[in-house]
């Protein structure tokens, strides 16, 4: 299990001292700093909140006082963040966490602190499973606290629901070895090889539906790498055959299979499928044209860098000052294509007078402030709070966006699962444009397909239970 001694945001130590690049102090943002700074010290480091805020700076950890997790691993080499899963308007995935928890590593997972409408985000470190609830360090310090005191996660935060997964909105996963730090230990022993699973008859076939699909040491997306997977590679399932067919394509869910060279692990069962890539669609299947390739926006080169609000009710004006005329606002988990030049738009994230031409998924363009948002692909994260930027108050989107649930789903110009229609590939949590009347019904259902719009303009057709609002 894993263990480190508990730390305090609002320790009179360094409570006032600016996070980051302030103005927010450490007290008042601080959650986040301090759980990683509790995750390096278990892996044998010695940091306090104010000496981490300080090295994560020095090596661009941070956007104004919001931070970038997956800098901790230039302060703090061999700890790193694995993975995250965003999950404020889907149930926490519990088993992913379990399995973390379960090899030793821990969790930070994001909490609503208080009672009041809408989520008032907090960070706290899970370290063990205790039932039904999760054993936590808790870096901001109640009274009646003290080191050593058992704290469980639903009996402090309960405020979004009354189960883990109600209660948890968002997970980052750590990784680390034991003794990483100055007072180090040495690398922990091998795991004992684990006998084979007897394969069941009849066995359940399933085949991978995406290329390199890993398959892993255990039901987890932080396991031990066993091998990756080509498209279409033909599995045995080793779980009963009603259970596993159960399972293919579902989100969190996870099969355990034998490949064809013996080897056996588990692999994300929504990349599974009962049938081979590329077999015949069932009769009715609808077959549309192919859609035009996407146009891209005026003024030339368009910039790959997206970006994304740090609050609810961003801003996008018609002109790149607070003065200029409200088009829409956006809600945190906007994706925001930026259209400027990707180098010098990177200068201005995060510095505070500097204005950012983007698009959204709708396809409408404006400015936002700059010190408001932070790059997507390296996401500067801490507490949720609604911006000011001028007034007013967010403005709901009459447009159906949904998010994809996993990794590489497939954007294709039919709906259909083929071999000649696959126009590009899509990263989890990418943002898409409901084009077709009636799409809400389909959301997360077997079977179903959504014409849909990314961030790129592209346009086509993704399995609906691939994806989320």
């Amino acid at each position: 299990m894993f263990q480190s001694a508990l730390l305090w945001q609002n320790d009179p130590q360094w409570a006032n001292d600016p996070l980051g690049y302030g103005p927010p102090t450490i007290k008042q943002w601080g959650c986040l700093l301090t759980s990683l700074t509790m995750v390096a010290n278990g892996f044998g480091y010695h940091e306090t909140p104010r000496t981490l805020n300080e090295k994560m700076k020095a090596n661009d950890g941070f956007s104004g006082a919001l931070i970038r997790p997956a800098m901790l691993a230039a302060v703090c080499p061999g700890v790193s963040v694995q993975g995250r899963d965003d999950c404020e308007h889907a149930p926490a995935p519990t088993a992913a966490i379990d399995a973390a928890l379960a090899a030793g590593r821990p969790v930070i997972v994001q909490v609503d602190y208080s009672p009041l409408p809408d989520v008032q985000s907090h960070w706290v470190v899970a370290y063990a499973r205790q039932g039904a609830d999760y054993l936590i360090l808790d870096p901001y310090m109640y009274p009646g606290d003290a080191p050593g005191k058992p704290l469980t996660l639903l009996s402090r935060y309960h405020f979004s629901g009354s189960t883990l997964e109600q209660a948890i909105s968002s997970v980052i996963y750590m990784s680390g070895t034991p003794g990483s730090g100055p007072a180090g230990g040495g690398t922990p022993p091998a795991p004992p090889p684990q006998a084979k699973a007897p394969v069941p008859s009849p066995a359940l076939t399933a085949y991978t539906s995406v290329d390199q699909l890993a398959l892993r040491a255990s039901p987890a997306v932080t396991a031990a790498l066993i091998t990756r997977l080509a498209q279409g590679t033909a599995l045995t399932a080793l779980e009963a055959s009603a259970a596993a067919a159960a399972k293919l394509g579902q989100y969190n869910q996870w099969l355990f299979v034998q490949d064809p060279t013996g080897d056996q692990g588990y692999v994300a069962a929504w990349y599974t499928a009962a049938t081979p890539p590329g077999s015949t669609p069932p009769a009715g299947t609808v077959t549309p044209p192919t859609p035009a390739p996407p146009t891209p926006p005026p003024g030339g080169a368009v910039s790959s860098l997206i970006v994304s609000p740090t609050g609810d009710g961003l801003a996008l004006r018609d002109q790149p000052a607070l003065t200029g005329n409200l088009v829409k606002r956006l809600p945190i988990t906007a994706s925001l294509k930026v259209l400027e030049p990707a180098a010098a738009a990177a200068q201005k994230l995060g510095v505070a007078g500097q204005w950012l031409n983007v698009q959204d998924v709708a396809g409408t363009q404006g400015y936002v402030a700059a010190w408001y948002v932070t790059e997507t692909a390296n996401p500067a994260l801490g507490v949720k709070t609604t911006l000011d930027d001028g007034g007013g108050l967010p403005t709901a989107a009459p447009d159906l966006i949904v998010r994809t649930t996993a990794d590489q789903v497939a954007l294709r110009s039919s709906a259909a699962i083929a071999d000649n229609n696959l126009i590009k590939r899509l990263d989890l949590r990418a943002e898409l444009l409901v084009l077709e009347p009636g799409g809400q019904a389909k959301i997360g259902q077997p079977g179903q397909w959504l014409n849909v719009k990314d961030l790129d303009g592209a346009v086509g057709y993704v399995a609906a239970w691939y994806v989320a609002q």
